[in-house]
């Protein structure tokens, strides 16, 4: 098959860097589709096929399970000034603390951290300074969208020349934030599903289609997001014989119409 029209393909002032959709559907990797880091699988994190549109998802438990991107010295880390995240997020239960993403975020004070927070329907950006409290500190109150048992595409973005931060919910802004600093990274785990400086706080739920960016997403961007891939079935050998019988036969009526 052909796929000529892919979520997330729109070029602008970002780049894509990472990519996992967890399509391998079996085994303890997951492979970065963009080639630079590749996630190993802890715990009891299972495929599932319940996706937002189709191929595969990760399903969290919410105890100690994660994937762990990069954690060996040379592993690539995502040490952005302007940074996005992007993915796909289906909560199953109502705990506090769920991390679906943290990057060199090795304390809470520092780093970029995303989170399912306490209830549902509460997403909360985290992203520090290296200071005793994250500056950065941000939510979606009462947001509908996000709600238990329902897929929600979820995106964050920080623009260290303007120091603005924005949450997106189903491409929508939900929430924006101005901060006085910009983020401070440090070497260490990346983790989907968990939280890099401590085993608890591990998300329950799919999470699926995670993107990471250099850069600012645009409203756009991640609009476009939402949208899945357009595959078009590659042409067998039988239809392509076939459009060449039916050219030779037009051509043979039109010799014989002169």
């Amino acid at each position: 098959m052909f796929i000529i029209g892919v979520a997330g393909s729109v070029q602008g002032a970002a780049t894509l860097v990472s990519h996992f959709n967890f399509d391998e559907g079996a085994g303890a990797v997951t492979y970065d589709a963009m080639g630079v880091n590749d996630g190993a699988i802890i715990g009891e994190v299972d495929y599932s096929t319940d996706t937002p549109y189709g191929g595969h998802s990760l399903f969290f438990e919410g105890v100690n399970e994660f994937v762990d991107v990069g954690t060996d010295d040379n592993a690539y880390y995502y040490n952005y000034a302007s940074i996005s995240v992007a993915f796909w997020a289906k909560p199953t239960a109502d705990n506090a603390d769920n991390a679906m993403i943290s990057i060199g975020a090795v304390s809470s004070d520092i780093g970029l951290q995303v989170y399912a927070f306490k209830n549902p329907d509460d997403v909360l950006v985290q992203l520090g300074d290296g200071s005793n409290t994250s500056f950065f500190d941000f939510r979606a109150p009462d947001t509908p969208a996000f709600e238990l048992n329902q897929w929600t595409h979820v995106a964050v973005t920080f623009d260290d020349a303007t120091k603005e931060g924005i949450l997106y919910l189903n491409g929508i802004v939900v929430e924006t934030y101005t901060s006085p600093g910009s983020i401070l990274y440090r070497a260490g785990p990346i983790r989907i599903g968990g939280k890099a400086d401590r085993p608890n706080g591990a998300f329950a739920g799919f999470l699926d289609e995670v993107r990471i960016y250099d850069g600012v997403l645009t409203q756009p961007e991640v609009a476009e997001l939402l949208t899945p891939p357009v595959v078009v079935p590659e042409p067998s050998s039988v239809n392509v014989l076939g459009v060449f019988l039916l050219l030779r036969r037009r051509r043979r009526e039109s010799a014989v119409a002169i």
